[in-house]
């Protein structure tokens, strides 16, 4: 590598955020979070009431699998 070019390299310092920036962040990730969490419980909830629904095909006594509910 010639001197030109690495002489256009910079080095420095990872950024430190400041206590303000820093809350912002959390703040939004754990709003974020919140919103996936609630997302996700209420789609996986969905599903399970679809599937209770459903009645398994060889169900005299409910010893279904979870294939004979899915399928």
């Amino acid at each position: 590598m010639n001197k030109k070019k690495k002489e256009q390299i910079l080095v420095g310092k990872p950024l430190i955020p400041n206590a303000g920036v820093r809350t912002w962040y959390t703040k939004e990730l754990n709003d974020l979070v919140s919103k996936m969490d609630e997302r996700t419980r209420r789609e996986v909830l969905e599903i399970f009431r679809t599937v209770a629904v459903k009645k398994p095909q060889n169900s005299h006594n409910n010893t279904g699998t979870v294939r004979d509910y899915l399928s």
